[in-house]
């Protein structure tokens, strides 16, 4: 209220009531706040419109991990520096068209009309910076499709987590069931699955290959390669046991005490 509002963070799970025309309310009394929620997949139906039109800057999805809780709080960060920038900036400029000592001698009717191009153009510049809000519209599909692209790059490609390429690949097509980009997406981490699987299998780690072989067969248990890959597991020598500990002795099981009686 008193001009300082910045980032807002909604946890959908506390909001009571319609939580869209709360936030519709909120970006009308403060153009430059920065809104972000953050929910589980099934709230995010709930505020796809508002979502697509720029009334949420992002969405976060539950379970919450601390890297992409910064990653967003950053770029919210950075965005409203920007907006406050160009208003500052713009002001200023207004400020100083107004003062200037050489326009008083044409009278205040020029002076008044040089403020008014002036604030003309800090208006355009506002709705310039402004386009989450007024201009740019980005659909959920396209939400999804960043995110899924961010999570490849970063190697999630189809873990536990909601924030995982596939699972938001896959969400990108419920979304939009036409989506070529989705598909290609899909097949994309398929083929990285499959080609990991094998790489670690070439490299005769049993733990490594047994992991990635169940990964790629989640993803899709229909796999041509799969049934391959699950031989050539089965082939592989078994891990062998762990290392024992016992008041700091380390013992190997493959080495034997030659007297039960020495240590």
């Amino acid at each position: 209220m008193g001009g300082h509002s910045g980032i807002l963070v909604a946890d959908l799970a506390q909001v009571e009531g319609d939580a869209v025309s709360l936030f519709e309310r909120l970006q009308k009394q403060f153009p430059e706040l920065i809104i972000l929620a953050t929910g589980r997949r099934e709230e995010e139906a709930a505020v796809a419109g508002a979502i697509s039109s720029g009334c949420i800057y992002r969405f976060l999805h539950k379970p919450v991990s601390t890297a992409r809780a910064a990653q967003f709080l950053g770029t919210a960060t950075r965005r409203y520096g920007e907006l406050r920038e160009v208003e500052a900036l713009a002001l200023a400029t207004i400020q100083q068209a107004a003062n200037r000592p050489r326009l008083a001698k044409f009278g205040p009717g020029v002076t008044a009309a040089v403020i008014v191009g002036a604030a003309c153009v800090w208006w355009g510049m506002h709705r310039q910076q402004h386009p989450a809000v007024t201009t740019t519209v980005r659909s959920p599909v396209d939400e999804f499709l960043s995110r899924a692209q961010e999570a490849f790059k970063a190697g999630r490609l189809s873990d536990e987590t909601n924030e995982n390429s596939l699972a938001l690949y896959r969400s990108a097509l419920a979304v939009a069931p036409d989506s070529e980009a989705a598909r290609a997406g899909i097949k994309r981490v398929i083929a990285a699955l499959d080609k990991r699987a094998a790489l670690e299998l070439r490299r005769g780690d049993v733990v490594a290959a047994t992991a990635a072989v169940a990964e790629l067969q989640r993803a899709h248990p229909a796999h041509p390669h799969l049934a391959g890959l699950q031989r050539q597991l089965r082939a592989l020598p078994p891990a062998p046991p762990p290392v024992l500990a016992e008041q700091g002795t380390v013992t190997k099981p493959s080495v034997l005490p030659r007297d039960a009686n020495t240590r």
